[in-house]
């Protein structure tokens, strides 16, 4: 069960950057963190983990798929923080009840 919950997160997690980026709502501050990746691919660590092909890859993907994660969160922390409290009425219905069995009819 948690499997599939991380692969839908994983789904959902491009849309929800774009929607996000794109948002009016957003900050402009928040918008920066997705520059980290580009300025990862300019650092001397990136270039030496692209001599290996294949880690050099998952790195960079690892790098992009964590910062989408990040922004998502903080903007989703954002949005909760901005949002007024939910008042919910809550009213009680009184009644009775009683237990039928299926053999007494």
């Amino acid at each position: 069960m948690l499997g599939i919950l991380r692969v839908r997160w994983l789904i959902t997690l491009l849309p929800r950057t774009i929607k996000y980026f794109i948002s009016e709502k957003v900050p402009f501050y928040y918008k920066l963190i997705l520059l980290i990746p580009i300025f990862w691919a300019l650092t001397p660590v990136a270039r030496i983990t692209n001599i290996w092909p294949i880690l050099g890859l998952l790195d960079e993907f690892t790098i992009i798929l964590l910062t989408m994660a990040l922004f998502t969160w903080l903007v989703g922390r954002h949005q909760l923080s901005k949002a007024p409290p939910v008042t919910a009425k809550v009213e009680i219905i009184e009644g009775e009840y009683y237990i039928k069995d299926k053999t007494s009819r």
